[in-house]
């Protein structure tokens, strides 16, 4: 026989003091919300309202909007209904890459521009029918400007995006900024539409515990045999017929079932805690990484002893970043910057902060290192956009690129394509691949990463997981970008580059690759220069020459064609340095265009082992060499440098 499983009634009182608990939560919670909001002001784009078309004269209405409609038309009668023009100006978040479409619809005239680009143009005599432009996006912060023209008769538009045959719907209110968002301007947005929800739930809550409670109270009062006596009755009998048969399995099913119910609430409590307190946080490597390197005799002419190789919290190769530095420079790079068989002090980077201390009588200044082995300025593109957002105030950055630039196009061959005609996927990899850690603790929901495990893909996962790596039960996903302590890698190499099968003198075409290349120098420039962030690039230095002896030639490994694995073709030295010419002549040309700060380091470095231990990497000397130039460059053009003796103020 089932067991009617026998309780006693409930405790008004206790139901009651558990409501009145629910209620002080419920109050708190709608407080802090409250608070946030406040904080949060910076959500909204600019709407200014004029008088006729054409934008002209004095803005009959300038205030802040979370939509991009004229709905509010309807909430003030002193505004015109025809002969008007609306202008909606700020910034929209993009949190993924990927195809998005643009749906706009207008009656009479709507321009949509993005990133200065005009994406939509309905123009008069123009009916609502909506017009429709796929573009791809970047991940990350894109200006808008929205533009309306009533030119008499009825009025409407309407502005909506979609994923590519997906449903259109509005742009997020908490993804709209009308000035450039940092990251935890972007963080604060989703804690209180996160928290807006939270409390709506909680309150309905509370309705509910309320609506018990006085249920309890009127079966106690009519009897038990009312109908709202006998609920709690039968419902516990329908729960004895569920349970096992023996009282005592039911009384541990229940303790069992009471420290599930508290250890799940007790996760999904940390997990939200730590989705809303977690930094939004991107790094070209994981936080405080340490690794040691000792290379083999003679595998690198120029580099003795053992190096160690030290990331801050940051996520950045260096010391950590102070409230009080006044001047930050931030080196953006490949291998040639990350310089990872050099001791921490050895690397250019760290030369150039310690020489510009000296040299200024500082010690406020920093300069943060986040090369990284074969990354390009498709990478670059990513990285200087999201690390400007979220290392406050950098008033330099130096851009040392080209070589592996020009390895991608040399190594893909026919199957190169530019960036634009990537796949949604390959761009999508793209930031797992410029950035090791990426904490987008987004609340709900979270960007998952597929290159994890699915339990690390949440917040309390990922804390684990990270844990594991530095007790090393777990090998990291970023791991394969370290290259052997005592260097055999190049030894390998090396060798395989002699037992080519074939060399070929004249480099590939390398007409669309160098458009690319140029466009993402643009790109990467635009995006500091709308931070107020300066750039210096740097052309690419190396061993290749004319007259290189064989002692130098032994030392080259790079070059390789990889059309498949059975391949063992390279370019030359004469058509490396051919191709790596040209790229450095892209990057002047940009330079010149720009008017910005430019480093012709290729021009100035002799092409032996006084500064190179293979085809471009810095040996002990060269680093001392390449900080040199790059000092002397910096105070050259950075005569008010001594002077600020303050960080910028935030932008």
């Amino acid at each position: 026989m089932p067991v009617a499983l026998r309780l006693p009634r409930l405790n008004r009182h206790r139901l009651r003091r558990f409501a009145w608990g629910a209620i002080v939560a419920a109050a708190a919670l709608s407080a802090l919300l409250f608070v946030l909001s406040g904080a949060a002001d910076r959500t909204g784009v600019r709407r200014q309202v004029f008088s006729g078309v054409g934008f002209n004269g004095t803005p009959l209405l300038d205030d802040v909007s979370t939509r991009i409609t004229l709905d509010f038309l309807n909430d003030d009668p002193g505004l015109p209904r025809r002969f008007f023009s609306v202008r909606w100006t700020g910034y929209w978040y993009v949190p993924e890459a990927g195809d998005v479409e643009l749906l706009g619809a207008g009656d009479d005239r709507l321009d949509v521009w993005l990133d200065g680009e005009l994406i939509i143009r309905r123009t008069p005599p123009a009916d609502m029918h909506t017009a429709v432009r796929t573009v791809w996006l970047e991940p990350g912060v894109h200006e808008l400007r929205v533009e309306y023209e009533q030119h008499g008769g009825a009025f409407d538009m309407r502005l909506e995006w979609a994923p590519p045959g997906g449903v259109g719907r509005p742009l997020r209110a908490d993804r709209l900024f009308r000035e450039w968002p940092d990251s935890n301007d972007i963080r604060l947005a989703y804690g209180v539409t996160w928290l807006q929800r939270v409390v709506v739930t909680l309150w309905i809550v509370v309705l509910g515990i309320t609506l018990v409670w006085l249920g309890t109270l009127v079966g106690q009062r009519v009897g038990p045999r009312s109908p709202y006596g006998r609920y709690w009755e039968s419902a516990f009998r329908v729960a004895g017929h569920l349970l096992p048969q023996r009282e005592r399995s039911i009384r541990w099913t229940i303790r069992l079932s009471l420290l599930l119910a508290s250890t799940a609430v007790a996760l999904v409590t940390s997990e939200i805690y730590l989705r809303l307190t977690a930094p939004v946080g991107f790094y070209v490597w994981p936080p405080n990484h340490r690794a040691a390197f000792d290379p083999a005799p003679g595998a690198m002419p120029g580099v003795t002893g053992v190096s160690r190789f030290i990331i801050s919290a940051d996520g950045v190769r260096g010391r950590r970043l102070k409230i009080s530095d006044g001047y930050r420079i931030l080196v953006v790079g490949g291998s040639t910057s990350e310089c990872l068989y050099l001791d921490q002090g050895e690397a250019w980077p760290a030369i150039v902060e310690t020489s510009l201390q000296k040299a200024l009588g500082r010690s406020d200044i920093w300069v943060g290192n986040v090369g990284r082995s074969g990354r390009s300025t498709r990478d670059h593109r990513l990285q200087v956009a999201r690390l400007l957002d979220q290392l406050p105030r950098i008033d330099v950055v130096i851009l040392l690129v080209g070589i592996n630039d020009l390895l991608l196009r040399l190594r893909l061959d026919l199957d190169y394509r530019p960036l634009a005609e990537e796949s949604i996927e390959y761009h999508r990899s793209l930031e797992r691949r410029a950035f090791a850690v990426r904490r987008t603790f987004r609340l709900a929901p979270l960007a998952g990463d597929p290159a994890l495990p699915r339990f690390a893909r949440t917040a309390l996962g990922s804390l684990l997981y990270e844990a594991s790596i530095v007790a090393g039960l777990t090998e990291p996903g970023w791991a394969d970008d370290i290259q052997d302590s005592a260097g055999s890698f190049y030894v390998r190499n090396r060798q395989r580059r002699q037992r080519a099968s074939a060399i070929r003198s004249v480099p590939p075409d390398l007409g669309t690759a160098l458009i690319e290349y140029a466009e993402n120098l643009r790109f990467i420039i635009a995006a500091a220069e709308r931070r107020d962030t300066d750039v210096v690039l740097v052309t690419q230095p190396s061993l290749y020459g004319p007259a290189l002896s064989p002692t130098l030639r032994e030392l080259l490994w790079l070059g390789r064609v990889e059309r498949s694995s059975a391949d063992n073709e390279y370019y030359s030295v004469g058509a490396l340095a051919t191709a790596l010419g040209r790229y450095n002549e892209t990057l002047l040309t940009v330079c010149a265009t720009a008017r910005i700060g430019c480093i012709d380091l290729a021009a100035k470095l002799p092409k032996d082992t006084t500064v190179f231990y293979d085809d471009v990497h810095f040996n002990e000397a060269g680093s001392r060499q390449v900080a040199t130039k790059v000092v002397a460059h910096l105070l050259d053009r950075t005569t008010s440098l001594p002077q600020r003796t303050v960080p910028r103020t935030a932008r």
